[in-house]
């Protein structure tokens, strides 16, 4: 006789299931069925300035900016390049550089006599008191006393005449018969 209560009681769960889900599914198709209630109605004021003009309207809705102002911070004022500044006469050598069109990632190795290699960002102030007004390719100009001079990138002395010439090590070319990326083996 358990087997035929428990048979009853899953036949009774059943049906008590599919009622309830008979009559929630009936409850919201109603709810869906109806025409949604009507809104109140609401009055728009118009600007007695711009009579039948609502595209006036919209059009300075436009300044008055609800959700901030797309503009960024103002961009600092661009510093003049000037074109011909005389090299410097201060005893500095320029050793590297790293130009950029990014000013924060420029960057140039300046030395000194008696003081180490060391490199400078834009508008920091190099040993002998100038300050880095602008990096580029092959120099930088510096900014003292309100002028601006050039440091320029120490060359070796054959670099004048080589500077298409690369310096690194010639690649060792593959046996006859062998493939440049196959690796090489030792025959047997």
């Amino acid at each position: 006789m358990k087997a035929g209560g428990a048979r009853l009681a899953v036949v009774a769960t059943s049906l008590l299931l599919l009622v309830v889900m008979g009559w929630r599914g009936w409850s919201g198709y109603r709810q869906l069925s109806q025409p949604p209630p009507a809104l109140p109605a609401t009055t728009l004021a118009v600007d007695p300035a711009a009579p039948g003009r609502p595209e006036r309207r919209l059009a300075d809705l436009a300044h008055w900016h609800l959700f901030g102002n797309a503009a960024g911070p103002a961009a600092p004022a661009p510093q003049p390049r000037p074109v011909d500044a005389p090299a410097t006469r201060l005893d500095l050598k320029l050793v590297g550089v790293l130009a950029s069109d990014d000013r924060g990632d420029a960057r140039a190795i300046i030395g000194a006599p008696g003081v180490p290699d060391r490199h400078y960002r834009l508008g920091d102030t190099v040993p002998a008191g100038a300050e880095l007004a602008a990096i580029r390719r092959d120099h930088v100009l510096l900014k003292r006393n309100g002028r601006f001079e050039t440091l320029a990138l120490a060359r070796e002395d054959n670099a004048a005449t080589d500077t298409n010439v690369s310096r690194a090590p010639a690649l060792a070319r593959p046996a006859p018969g062998r493939s440049a990326r196959a690796p090489v083996v030792p025959d047997d």
